[in-house]
């Protein structure tokens, strides 16, 4: 058997931490990194996957634009393009907070969201689902996010990645409904307007208890619709609204209010 010299073997031991070192900084964040976002204005990119954005790589933050202060909402991080074997992560946001959700494949990490694995693409995209909580003040937010897309053979070379289009959010409560509390009601709830009868205008109040779509529509006695008061998402807790009807005629109205399977029908009469 030949032996080796004592350079040798000192060549093979620095050959084989080189392959190792290699090797942790290709997959060292096999399980998730943070601090890789623009937040910050970080620029640099990738440290193992190299430092310039790849724009065959598409990372796409997929959600609404609007959301009420304190409403909790679900988002998407798609990623196609590049080799992707594999595909990973790191989102992070300003004020709000990131959560995961079930069998989204993210955990957090330093308050971000970041890949518990490499996660193999679905039809040419990797996807990681997520919440987000807004913050209970009005004004805007931003998410950031990368995504890595990966040949997963544990080395370095010939990996992708990419930032994502920062996604731009605005915190408000929707215009003409007053918040009169932001408790979890009960149930659901329609309450009768008030002044009723009234003359020109009139306040409505209900209840969610839940985050969902509302719909508040007018209907004159024939039932045909005359005005829809309000069709926003949102977030669990107490509303008020008014209806000023100086252009439409006396008579009786009916108001529903639709969210989700529930509905429920008052009357009220405006008098001229």
């Amino acid at each position: 058997m030949k032996k080796f010299s004592g350079s040798s073997k000192k060549t093979a031991i620095y050959f084989i931490m080189f392959l190792a070192v290699t090797a942790f900084l290709s997959y060292g964040y096999f399980a998730g990194i943070s601090g890789r976002t623009k937040k910050g204005g970080f620029t640099a990119g990738c440290e193992c996957h190299g430092k310039t954005p790849f724009s065959n790589v598409n990372v796409v933050i997929s959600g609404p634009d609007t959301i009420s202060p304190g409403e909790t909402v679900n988002f998407l991080l798609s990623i196609t393009g590049g080799p992707l074997t594999r595909g990973g992560t790191d989102i992070a946001v300003i004020r709000g907070t990131l959560n995961t959700v079930t069998g989204s494949g993210l955990k957090k990490l330093d308050g971000e969201l970041t890949h518990e694995q490499p996660k193999a693409p679905v039809s040419g995209n990797v996807s990681f689902p997520f919440s987000y909580t807004a913050p209970l003040t009005e004004g805007t937010d931003t998410i950031f996010a990368n995504g890595n897309s990966v040949n997963f053979d544990m080395l370095p070379y010939n990996d992708n990645w990419n930032f994502a289009n920062n996604k731009i959010l605005v915190i408000k409560n929707p215009i003409g409904i007053h918040v009169i509390s932001s408790d979890t009601p009960e149930s659901f709830e329609l309450e009768q307007n008030y002044p009723n009868p009234f003359n020109p205008t009139t306040k409505i109040r209900f209840s969610i208890p839940a985050s969902s779509d509302a719909n508040i529509t007018i209907y004159d006695a024939a039932g045909i619709e005359v005005t829809t008061l309000i069709d926003e998402r949102l977030m669990p807790g107490s509303f008020e609204v008014d209806w000023n009807a100086s252009n439409y005629s006396g008579g009786i109205y009916f108001y529903v209010l639709r969210s989700g399977s529930f509905r429920e029908t008052r009357k009220m009469v405006l008098i001229k």
